[in-house]
């Protein structure tokens, strides 16, 4: 039987809007999954300013995936629910450590759940960053 994306929504043990300080700046994203011990996925989506195809508005619309893991839909700043304008000032630097400050709060959220990242685009280039840093984070992956 086909449910309903609300109807999923109240399936899930976990579905949440939740807010950190990332890099500074108060942001929010979503957390889902079927049973909250699953391996938890934190989406990295391409633009910046594009959060396609796995931004926080997705919540309930991918069964498949949260069926079988913690989904993290992140719209980074600037885009979506953390929509912000961005000035020159920001670097790629910014948003690797907007990125490690989730990681941060994600491993601390969920001790016990193997953590990966996946990277669309310009969601690799934060992928591919967040490896770089120092042991105590990258291990965490």
């Amino acid at each position: 039987m086909h449910l309903t994306r609300k109807q999923y929504i109240s399936s899930c043990e976990i579905s949440v809007l939740e807010t950190a300080v990332l890099g500074g700046y108060p942001q929010k994203f979503a957390i889902e999954g079927k049973h909250s011990d699953l391996p938890v996925i934190l989406c990295l989506h391409g633009g910046p300013s594009m959060p396609i195809p796995f931004s926080v508005g997705c919540r309930g619309l991918f069964s498949n995936l949260t069926d079988n893991a913690v989904m993290v839909y992140w719209d980074q700043l600037g885009c979506g629910i953390n929509n912000r304008i961005i000035d020159n000032s920001f670097t790629i630097d910014n948003f690797v450590q907007m990125t490690a400050d989730l990681v941060r709060y994600l491993k601390a959220r969920f001790p016990d759940n193997k953590l990966y990242l996946f990277g669309i685009s310009w969601g690799s280039i934060l992928l591919c960053a967040a490896h770089c840093l120092p042991l105590s984070l990258s291990a965490a992956l």
